[in-house]
């Protein structure tokens, strides 16, 4: 069995390296914009992948309206919880507990 010539070994490592130095950039716009649509879910306890802790869409909650807020419910897990819960379609999940 002959051996391949050094430069053809070369030139598919070179077009290897081109091909996933333009895929790349592709698919990491494609989880941007996943990511910045579905932004008001909270898949862990910074927010996002980007440990961001803010809705983007959230409107509502602002410098003028935060002293207007009052306690809604609360849950008594029967001990002490120490983990921040994470919120996914409007569903709180929380590991402990």
């Amino acid at each position: 069995m002959a051996t391949r010539p050094k430069h053809y070994i070369t030139s598919i490592l070179c077009w290897l390296f081109f091909c996933l130095h333009i895929i790349t950039p592709l698919s990491a716009s494609n989880v941007s914009k996943w990511l910045e649509e579905n932004s008001q879910s909270w898949f862990n306890h910074g927010g996002d992948l980007f440990n961001r802790r803010y809705a983007k869409k959230e409107h509502k909650i602002n410098l003028k309206s935060v002293s207007n807020l009052s306690l809604k419910w609360k849950f008594y897990a029967g001990k002490e919880i120490t983990e921040t819960p994470a919120i996914f379609n409007e569903t709180m999940v929380s590991l402990c507990g």
